[in-house]
């Protein structure tokens, strides 16, 4: 998964950067999460394995436990 991929994933979900940074579990707070994934999208930095794969998940209807109008 390229970074562009990984924001086209981010904008179809509806999710901003936040929204993003914070299902993929991105630690160091607020701003370093979504730094982090700011990174990735712009192909500064490898999108890894996990976070294609969470991706996929969200995509096909996963959401994290919590997660507002999940059933988990």
């Amino acid at each position: 998964m390229t970074g562009q991929d990984l924001k086209r994933a981010r904008l179809a979900l509806g999710f901003t950067l936040y929204d993003m940074a914070r299902a993929l579990r991105l630690s160091g707070g607020r701003e370093a999460a979504v730094k982090h994934l700011r990174t990735m999208e712009a192909g500064a930095r490898d999108v890894s394995g996990p976070v294609s794969r969470v991706v996929q998940a969200l995509q096909d209807g996963w959401r994290p436990p919590g997660w507002p109008d999940s059933e988990a």
